[in-house]
């Protein structure tokens, strides 16, 4: 007979096993990766460019350029693109970071080619024409002003800027007079300056087949880029806000969206394999310390949780969450107190390891198959580093010591460190 009041015994998962890239320098001096896996024949290729919005002197030049590339160039218009997209059944997203821009695309491995040919007209020579950066700026300008009546917008918005300064790149935000600041000459110039740079790069996985791979890097190779290394502009100092406590006051709303956190550190860091494990316990999952405390114990909101985000010269690690107004000052005491409880007391042994079993899971998703292992490899290049990142951050998730998480979290999550935002009320 099955017993069924005893679960199954979970294994620990040991190794994660994951194909290693390849990588050549075309002629042209682009560097291509290659993730060969797969069972369908289907091909992603993404294209990474040095051109995320800290370069932009406006803060909405590069989202502007990143989007309006597939909205015509010399050769096609652009519902002609859209229709020969949608004809070879391609998938085409734009996205862009503070640090880097670009194009992910999904194609059949047979269209291969044909796909590349549109894409890269997108990239080489875009129009940005006037009547389509005119709906562009009317669109978003009215996306704009609806996020300002969110206490989540602003709460994020404010956030950057107190930490980094409102003036440092990574600090800027869009403001209601920057639309009126942008025209096709600031586009292309912008354009001009990040998409043609000898630091892109490009990232084909999937199964495209050897004669495919071939034909298709003759085709990179003949993408125009500077031959002389990129003087990317130099980073400025940061310079956060002075004070603790950041209050954006909207009364009519009857939640307060929260913000507190403090500036860390890039991707490269030696503490940052480390620094996740403590974020995951604090706030990382829906398990973690706040999630059990302000949501499921104290019914303070619907949602809590920390993440720690690696910028290619800084980072930061903060707490989100929308709480009640008449709760946003016991919300705020609580976070702070488990912060100082993992500095005070060590993790137990039980709930590091379902810590660890947790985020080796969450690895294992992300290196499920080429394209999720493309999607993280390509936020790995991109900041500066290879796949033995992901092989250090799991031999810290499977050897560290509460120990080391407690004297983390007393030298990264000191309440006097911390900047705080709210947006909304704060009833006593």
């Amino acid at each position: 007979m099955i017993d069924r009041k005893t679960p199954p015994p979970y294994g620990i998962i040991d190794k994660i096993r994951f194909p290693l890239p390849e990588q050549e320098i075309l002629g042209n001096g682009l560097s291509v990766h290659t993730i060969q896996d797969g069972v369908h024949d289907i091909v992603r290729l993404d294209y990474s460019f040095p051109a995320g919005s800290r370069y932009a002197s406006l803060p909405l030049t590069a989202f502007a350029v990143n989007q309006l590339l597939q909205e015509g160039t010399k050769k096609y218009h652009a519902r002609e693109l859209a229709e020969k997209l949608d004809y070879y059944g391609a998938v085409f997203k734009p996205w862009i970071t503070s640090d880097t821009a670009g194009l992910t695309v999904f194609t059949l491995s047979k269209h291969l080619i044909h796909v590349t040919g549109l894409v890269q007209s997108m990239i080489i020579e875009p129009l940005f024409p006037e009547e389509e950066l005119l709906v562009f700026l009317q669109k978003r300008k009215q996306q704009f002003l609806v996020e300002m009546e969110r206490v989540s917008y602003r709460a994020r918005n404010r956030f950057t800027e107190v930490l980094f300064g409102e003036n440092h790149p990574y600090g800027r935000t869009l403001r209601e007079d920057d639309f009126q600041l942008i025209n096709r000459e600031v586009l292309r110039h912008f354009w001009e300056n990040t998409y043609s740079s000898s630091q892109s790069w490009v990232l084909v996985s999937g199964k495209p087949g050897p004669s495919r791979l071939k034909d298709l890097k003759k085709k990179l190779a003949a993408i125009p880029l500077r031959t002389e290394k990129d003087a990317l502009p130099s980073f400025p100092d940061i310079e956060s806000c002075p004070g603790k406590r950041h209050v954006i006051p909207m009364t009519r709303h009857v939640q307060s969206a929260l913000r507190i956190g403090r500036l860390t550190f890039p991707r490269n860091h030696p503490d940052f394999p480390a620094m996740l494990v403590l974020n995951t316990i604090l706030g990382g999952y829906f398990g973690s310390r706040l999630m059990r405390n302000i949501r499921e114990d104290k019914g303070y909101t619907y949602g809590i949780g920390s993440f720690i985000l690696p910028l290619h010269n800084a980072g930061y690690l903060t707490v989100v969450s929308e709480v009640g107004s008449e709760y946003t000052a016991n919300a705020i005491a609580e976070i702070y107190r488990e912060m100082e409880i993992l500095q005070r007391e060590p993790v137990k042994d039980d709930e590091l390891d379902l810590v660890r079993n947790y985020m080796m899971g969450d690895l294992l998703r992300e290196l499920d198959g080429p394209f999720s292992t493309a999607e993280t490899y390509r936020h790995v290049v991109d900041a500066g580093m290879d796949m033995s990142h992901l092989l250090h951050i799991m031999e810290t998730i499977k050897h560290i010591t509460p120990g080391e998480i407690r004297e983390l979290a007393q030298k990264y999550l000191c309440p006097e460190d911390m900047k705080e935002v709210i947006a909304g009320r704060m009833d006593e």
